[in-house]
């Protein structure tokens, strides 16, 4: 057999192997749809960390005589483990969904921003009547309804568990509210009032209206003023983690009273099912959103700002600049307007920032001074503060995130 030969029969034997082990990955997800299906009839949780952690154990144990790298094969499993437990969640949703009486229609104002994304993705995994109004969209198109991938939204947003989206765009907000029981706005602050009163004027009773801004103060205020004037629920939640975040995970939402706490919050667990949830002021929310959004942005644009592009860096750096390097690049993932915005419109961040430089100028004059004995005292009254235990679990979390990165290159 001459060479060509050969190499097409090697080829066309790893064509059939594809073949088999796609058609095997689908047999387990098949059984792990029956395996929900069990698990919710007798009212067990779908994700179980100890069949998991023995699943691990006996597959790694059961393979060690193959000639194959143990870290990739531990990848393999966890990508299995993944996605058969996405597709159990998507069944366990449409059986529930199929099972309730009422269909709620969703309407999503922005629905082609990234949190807009998500919310069309998570509340079509769902199963709800799903549509969405973007002025951007608006105006490319004429169409009244469209498929997601015409829309110039990302693979991401389409695919995942269950099928592809076809989601209807609605032509203005008076449609939007007619039909829909929940409308969401998810536009930027400074939109965000203008929308409101908009959606204020044509909503009734039977209408709860969702906000979903960063920044609260103004909108709030807002908000507390519609909801005397209408009968329409107004409900201001925070979701606490970016576009990026799974639909799957329980995700953690703060929720800003408006007028009834306890009807909003009823509110939020109908649109939210199983998510975590924090309850605070409007002051409270925006004094705390200063330091962990505004303050965090403010040093990652800092921090890029200082470091060259470099891949001499790149290459010399160590996992702590590794995992700063990450974080302040995802960033960069947000629009400018939104990043900007978050330094801007946040009333108690200049306060903040100012015993930011105020701090960071005591610490230059130390280091100025070569003064390593005040440095030393001010870095243990910071270890002060903080628990060994916390200390600790910080640094192995740290490490595992590097090595779990480091497993994927």
């Amino acid at each position: 057999m001459n060479n060509d030969k050969r190499l097409s029969k090697s080829r066309s034997s790893i064509e059939d192997v594809t073949v088999q082990i796609i058609k095997l990955i689908h047999k387990r997800l098949e059984l792990g749809k029956e395996i929900a299906e069990l698990k919710y009839e007798i009212g067990l949780p779908l994700h179980d960390p100890k069949q998991e952690k023995k699943l691990y154990k006996t597959v790694l144990k059961k393979t060690k005589n193959l000639d194959f790298d143990p870290s990739y094969r531990k990848q393999i499993i966890k990508l299995l483990v993944n996605k058969t437990l996405s597709e159990e969640q998507y069944f366990i949703r449409q059986t529930k969904h199929k099972s309730s009486s009422k269909k709620l229609k969703v309407s999503i104002i922005g629905g082609t921003g990234n949190m807009g994304q998500w919310l069309t993705k998570y509340f079509s995994s769902y199963g709800y009547d799903v549509g969405i109004y973007s002025r951007t969209l608006n105006k490319k198109t004429k169409f009244s309804s469209f498929s997601a991938s015409m829309a110039g939204l990302s693979a991401e947003y389409i695919s995942g568990s269950g099928p592809h989206f076809s989601v209807p765009i609605f032509n203005s907000i008076k449609e939007c509210i007619a039909n829909s029981d929940i409308i969401i706005v998810s536009v930027p602050i400074s939109r965000t009032n203008k929308i409101l009163d908009e959606i204020a004027l044509c909503s009734g009773k039977n209408h709860t209206i969702v906000e979903i801004s960063s920044i609260k103060s103004d909108i709030v205020k807002n908000m507390k003023k519609l909801s005397k004037k209408h009968q329409s629920t107004f409900v201001s939640i925070h979701p606490l983690f970016g576009p990026g975040a799974s639909i799957y995970n329980k995700q953690k939402y703060a929720l800003i009273p408006i007028k009834s706490e306890f009807k909003e919050k009823q509110s939020f667990r109908k649109i939210f099912p199983n998510s975590k949830l924090s309850i605070c002021d409007v002051t409270s929310h925006d004094k705390s959103m200063a330091y962990v959004i505004s303050l965090i942005y403010y040093t990652n644009l800092v921090l890029l700002s200082t470091i060259p592009n470099s891949s001499q860096i790149s290459e010399l750096s160590g996992n702590t600049f590794t995992l700063q390097n990450i974080l302040s690049l995802a960033m960069l993932n947000d629009k400018p307007e939104i990043i900007s915005s978050l330094q801007i419109d946040n009333k108690y961040f200049l306060k903040i920032l100012k015993n930011y430089f105020h701090e960071s100028q005591k610490i230059n004059l130390l280091i100025s001074k070569h003064d390593s004995k005040k440095l030393n005292s001010l870095i243990n009254k910071l270890k002060k503060n903080s628990s060994d235990f916390d200390i600790i679990r910080s640094y192995d979390s740290l490490y595992s995130f590097i090595d779990e990165l480091n497993s994927h290159k």
